[in-house]
């Protein structure tokens, strides 16, 4: 649009047909590699066009301090209004959190006090990644087109995320923190990172606790805990009258499971009765008291690339990157060989493994492939103990038992398949 305005003005002006002096034109782009756009980084737009000689052919949306066509945003510049709730539920793929926040935001949106918008980021992969669900909901048409990043209230629904992602950045001042922990609200305080602690205290958030679980295991759901946590929402939100919302997630239950059976149904319906007897408040000190602080994302022997790219990325922060970080020609360096670092002595039930199915439990492992040639024909396909992580937790690992050297070395490798990992 940029040429084709400039092209226009020129050729107007060339054939004498231009009735003003040439204007100053402008333009930029936006929304690189799918960035966000949002209110902020508008007002940046406009900012800069003020100024006696705005930079041309400008950025918004990255860092970028190779070519310096990037403008300065600020980010906490919001045209967000209290009115509009805003709320943010971190899941796990298959753990039913997106199904229930799409059915959440079906019922309010039902509801004709309420305008909805429902956006859900998650890996194409989904069973086993993080999940993401933005909500926003309230009395006015809704027009914001871009990702929450600033909620009243912030569900996680998995413990582990606290020690790997800064989702509190995200809770405003004054918000609701809901979190699915083993731990009672008598000693979950003791149990969270430094960091958290911290965040919790400055935002003065109102922390709330349940063993979705434990609920979850007692009313026969198994491992779903959706509907726990979606009645739990209800409840601390007070978007609708609770017995209304009790209702109407009992509708929807009865919607969403019919075909399964009735037993499902009342199932779902058990663990929608149990949810609000075991939500806690926590009422924690005004100090940092824990000992624990946040675990490193990567290994401390993992290369300078992968601390300073990899383990940011992995860790959300990947859009605040510079571009001087990256490679020039966009390529990510290779994983080191095996034997360039060595396997955790004492631990042969730990098999290493490349970097992205794996680099929750151990990131930055190095690995190599070998071949079928010279193994043991009754030790191929040899089931492996399970490997203790959070993303894989529970699934078999399969390896071959070449011999004590190889084995010792590290010298294994998995790879993804349908059902879980496997690797030779």
């Amino acid at each position: 649009m940029y040429q084709d305005v400039i092209t226009a003005l020129a050729e107007a002006q060339s054939a004498g047909k231009l009735p003003f002096a040439m204007p100053k034109v402008v333009g930029g782009r936006y929304g690189l590699s799918s960035k966000e756009f949002t209110p902020a980084m508008v007002k940046a737009v406009y900012d800069d066009l003020k100024k006696p000689a705005p930079k041309n052919h400008f950025t918004v949306g990255i860092n970028d301090d190779v070519t310096h066509t990037s403008l300065a945003v600020d980010y906490s510049f919001s045209t967000e209004t209290d009115a509009v709730k805003r709320c943010l539920f971190y899941g796990l793929g298959s753990d039913g959190t997106v199904g229930a926040n799409k059915n959440s935001i079906k019922i309010i949106g039902e509801d004709p006090r309420f305008y909805a918008q429902g956006y859900f980021v998650y890996d194409s992969k989904k069973a086993g990644a993080v999940t993401v669900s933005h909500l926003r909901f309230g009395p006015d048409v809704i027009r914001s087109s871009y990702l929450i990043t600033e909620a009243q209230f912030l569900a996680c629904h998995q413990w582990s995320f606290l020690e790997r992602y800064d989702m509190l950045q995200y809770c405003q001042t004054g918000g609701v923190f809901l979190l699915n922990s083993v731990y009672g609200p008598d000693e979950v305080w003791d149990k969270l990172p430094q960091e958290v602690q911290k965040q919790i205290i400055d935002k003065k958030l109102r922390f709330y606790v349940i063993d979705a679980y434990k609920v979850a295991k007692e009313t026969g759901m198994g491992a779903r805990i959706n509907t726990i946590m979606q009645t739990c929402f209800f409840n601390i939100s007070g978007v609708l009258p609770p017995e209304e919302a009790i209702a109407k997630i009992k509708k929807t239950i009865e919607k969403t499971y019919q075909r399964k059976g009735p037993e499902v149904v009342q199932k779902n319906y058990k663990a929608v009765d149990h949810s609000v007897a075991n939500l806690k408040q926590v009422n924690y000190p005004q100090k940092v008291s824990s000992s624990l602080k946040m675990p490193p994302i990567v290994a401390k022997e993992a290369p300078e690339f992968v601390h300073k790219v990899t383990a940011e990325i992995i860790a959300g922060r990947g859009d605040k990157l510079p571009v001087s970080v990256f490679p020039v020609d966009g390529t990510f360096p290779p994983i080191p060989r095996a034997g360039e670092a060595e396997h955790r002595a004492g631990d042969p039930g730990v098999v290493p493994g490349p970097v992205h199915p794996v680099q929750q439990v151990h990131p930055g492992v190095p690995t190599r492939r070998h071949t079928r040639e010279g193994c043991r024909p009754e030790a191929l396909g040899q089931q492996a103990g399970d490997l203790q992580g959070q993303q894989v937790q529970g699934q078999g690992i399969r390896r071959c038992d070449v011999c004590a050297a190889e084995r010792a070395r590290g010298l294994h490798w998995l790879q993804p398949v349908r059902g879980g990992l496997s690797g030779h």
